[in-house]
């Protein structure tokens, strides 16, 4: 190796006086005579000469040979090149083009590595068998060897080379020596620190009670081990942290940044860190700074000018900056753009020139001077959609609260983005903002299509009703038009354990069907409208009244997506139901059981006995929705109130009032981390004294509410609430509450996927005398979501229930239970 870097060195000499000789030339033009080629053996002298472009004949007027040389050097075919002037007359000059060329890879010998095998070395070299191998790529390849070593802590770390013919001809052997020392850690990291010093005048000398405006400077000082604490990348190797240590040179300006920024929020503006050094001592690194720390400064007056659509006042309140507030400049970089330059493009003033200046006042104080220049209102020339192939961009348009020929207004322009995404038919939304002139611009709202469909399957058992499971599709955006089509059949088989009423069905089975349209925006106007049908059938074994239910329903809805006040993000909803249910048994007696039915009331068909009941209800469904995404919000809420009224003047059987309230709340944390807060209450009650409640109506809890219930994790499904004391069996409540509290974390954006930690407290009781808000039932666990287009959401959590399941009379904890979630929506 040592030989040829010094054939490098001469050549790189030879160069420099070519480039010399050709400068003298440089005024005249030299004619080239003839040119001979040495030292090649396998290109030709006329592909040299090609190559090169320097060809007898030609006259030199300028860097032809320095060029010449270069295209060759690119060929990376030789170790080295030398042009040699050989004669010189006045007709001209002739020259030697003397070349080495490179040889072949025959295969690389190492020796000396313990701590990488020589399969990844191979690798990490990128040197195969039968490549040219020269002066550069040898030179590169060993470097790309030491940088890995370095990274994984080597720093002692020496590789020598040696090249060697081999026993095929045109090719040669590499062999390196690598001697690997022992891994280094950063064993100190020293700052030395330079203060400001103030003068005798100042707040220099050291507080006393006597004194109360001046200043201990030591005090003031923030101390070496904390500064170190702020670098994430580069630490300290402690003895009880020993996997801490590795010195990472591509991290050191940003552990750098982190420093800064921390002082410069703590109020220190001129601090800086400079010369950062990285000194080895045999296996031991010491990596120092030098540190400027400065003033602590405060602020003073803050001025404006040049503004005219905003007061002093009102800038001064919008940048949240007081006399006597220490200088942050995060802070002070948010308040600039996020209140006050939001101010003004709130107005349409996106053109707003901001710029600041800072008067230094004494030792420690600053005035802020803030130059204005508003320029004059941008509107909204056009609004263009992109990325949409399968949606119309009336879908996306109705959810834009700017028009074309609007004065531009940022806050609306932001949450258009929210209201896009929480359609759910999208992946991404990228709104743009693209100037036209000083006057217009236009706004480019970009998104990414989730797929078309989604397909839905639920699973679940326990030991009062068995099996239950089902499926389905659901189109979320029909023909790209924004409406939602969706089918689902469910069917459950039962156990027949003691739970059952046995003797009143001769079907275990358990089958229901749906069938609903919706259409969100009614000619691309506010309204929503929308249908439904159901049709379901519940055998005795598997009904809280132990008779076989057969029931049918259709429901037509109508609403409004947008609401004026108290703001666009409420939607209410009325929906209009008309059922009719069939109660049946072989044992006439059974029917008894629901209150207020008499012989009148019963029917004797199909070797049964039978009972109608018919149901007219309105519901109110009122929510508000600001949610930042649909699947995975950071911030915002969701309150629903459902309240149904059954029966009286509209009809049927069925009088009562049933209310649900629910309110999920989340913290954000980060981007990637939150905190849910899902809290729902509920309550029915009848309207009158011969009232039929449908068994359905009431309250169950337990598992993820699988078919019909509420979620409460770590017990079985529908398990808590009131139970039928005879056989020990749920038979639904009138009173519902429910907490659940959740540690989301993101793994993935596309599709969305995030684990959580969970506790939940609820139960469900008869009526208001039996409210105990401390008997509740309690849970804790994990689990994990993952959002597959075509198939929706699919979970799996366990749960650990703290309290007894209702189940008999042991009171012992129900203990860990498991739930598959399978394209259903958690309530």
């Amino acid at each position: 190796m040592v030989k040829l870097v010094n054939k490098l060195l001469i050549q790189i000499k030879l160069i420099i006086s070519v480039i010399i000789v050709c400068f003298c030339f440089s005024q005249d033009e030299v004619r080239i005579n003839n040119i001979k080629v040495v030292g090649n053996t396998r290109l030709s002298d006329d592909d040299i000469i090609r190559i090169s472009n320097i060809y007898p004949g030609m006259n030199i007027v300028g860097d032809e040979i320095q060029r010449g040389i270069k295209k060759l050097w690119d060929l990376e075919r030789f170790n080295d090149i030398q042009i040699i002037l050989d004669n010189e007359n006045k007709m001209g000059i002739d020259i030697i083009i003397e070349v080495q060329e490179a040889n072949y890879l025959d295969e690389i010998v190492i020796s000396g590595n313990k701590k990488i095998g020589n399969n990844k070395i191979d690798e990490i070299l990128g040197l195969e068998s039968g490549q040219l191998i020269t002066v550069k790529n040898i030179f590169e390849s060993k470097n790309k060897l030491i940088a890995e070593y370095k990274d994984r802590g080597y720093y002692n770390i020496s590789v020598e080379d040696s090249i060697y013919e081999s026993n095929s001809d045109f090719a040669s052997n590499i062999k390196l020596i690598i001697k690997e020392g022992k891994k280094v850690k950063i064993k100190n990291i020293i700052f030395n620190q330079s203060f400001y010093h103030t003068s005798e005048n100042s707040r220099s000398k050291k507080s006393k009670w006597y004194f109360p405006w001046t200043w201990d400077m030591k005090k003031d000082q923030i101390s070496s081990s904390r500064i170190k604490r702020l670098m994430k990348s580069n630490k300290e190797w402690k003895w009880y942290i020993p996997w801490r240590g590795k010195l990472k040179e591509d991290e050191i300006d940003s552990d750098k940044a982190l420093i800064k920024s921390y002082f410069n929020n703590k109020g220190y503006k001129d601090f800086f860190l400079s010369n950062d050094k990285v000194n080895l001592e045999g296996n031991s690194l010491t990596l120092s700074f030098d540190l400027y720390q400065g003033s602590k400064y405060i602020y003073r007056n803050i001025s404006w000018n040049g503004n005219e659509i905003f007061d002093d006042s009102t800038l001064t309140d919008a940048i949240n900056i007081r006399k006597g507030d220490r200088f942050n400049n995060d802070q002070f970089s948010l308040s600039l753009f996020q209140n006050v330059s939001s101010l003004y493009m709130d107005k349409g003033y996106i053109n707003l020139s901001l710029n600041h200046s800072f008067k230094y006042i004494g030792q420690d104080s600053l005035d802020v001077i803030f130059d204005l220049v508003e320029n004059d209102v941008v509107r909204v020339r056009n609004i263009i959609i992109k990325g949409n192939y399968k949606t119309n961009d009336n879908v996306i348009r109705r959810e834009i609260d700017i028009y074309p020929g609007d004065i531009f207004n940022r806050t609306k322009f932001i949450d258009v983005r929210t209201k896009i995404m929480l359609l759910n038919f999208f992946e991404n939304v990228i709104p743009d903002i693209l100037p036209v002139d000083e006057d217009e611009v236009d706004l480019v709202i970009e998104v990414m299509e989730k797929g078309v469909g989604q397909a839905n399957f639920s699973m679940g058992w326990n030991k009062v009703q068995g099996f239950n499971g089902g499926g389905g599709f659901q189109l979320p955006n029909f023909l790209g038009k924004g409406q939602t089509i969706s089918l689902n059949y469910n069917r459950g088989l039962s156990n027949n354990s003691n739970y059952s009423h046995s003797g009143t069905s001769s079907s275990t089975i358990s089958q229901s069907f749906s069938l609903s349209f919706f259409e969100p925006a009614l000619y691309d106007t506010p309204n929503m409208i929308g249908v439904s049908m159901s049709y379901y059938e519940n055998p005795a074994s598997r009904t809280i009244s132990g008779l076989d239910i057969n029931g049918q329903s259709i429901s037509l809805s109508f609403g409004r997506r947008k609401l004026n006040w108290p703001d666009d993000k409420f939607k209410i909803t009325w929906v209009f139901t008309n059922s009719l249910k069939t109660y049946s048994s072989y044992d006439e007696t059974k029917l008894f059981n629901i209150p207020y039915v008499n012989e009148g009331n019963i029917y004797f068909e199909n070797n049964k006995y039978n009972f109608e009941s018919r149901g007219v209800s309105l519901s109110q469904v009122l929510k508000r929705k600001s949610l930042n995404h649909p699947e995975f919000p950071t911030n915002g809420s969701e309150f629903t109130w459902d309240l149904t009224y059954s029966g009286g003047k509209l009809g049927g059987i069925e009088d009562y009032i049933k209310n649900v309230f629910s309110l999920n709340w989340f913290m954000h944390i980060t981007d990637k981390i939150t905190i849910g807060n899902l809290f729902r209450f509920g309550s029915i009650e009848k309207t009158s004294e011969n009232s039929v409640i449908p068994p359905q109506r009431y309250f169950v809890m337990g598992g993820v509410g699988i078919p019909y219930g509420e979620m409460l994790r770590g017990y079985p499904e529908n398990s808590v609430g009131p139970y039928y004391y005879e056989n020990n069996y749920p038979v639904g409540g009138k009173l519902l509450t429910r907490y659940s509290l959740e540690f989301r974390v993101l793994f993935s954006e596309s599709p969305t996927m995030y684990g959580f930690v969970f506790t939940d407290v609820g139960n469900v009781w008869s009526n208001y005398d039996s409210i105990d808000p401390f008997d509740l039932k309690r849970s804790a666990g994990f689990g994990v979501r993952l959002f597959m287009p075509m198939l929706g959401q699919i979970g799996y959590d366990i749960g650990y229930g703290f309290d007894s399941s209702s189940y008999g009379e042991d009171s012992s904890p129900w203990g860990w239970d498991h739930h598959l979630i399978f394209g259903m929506g958690l309530n």
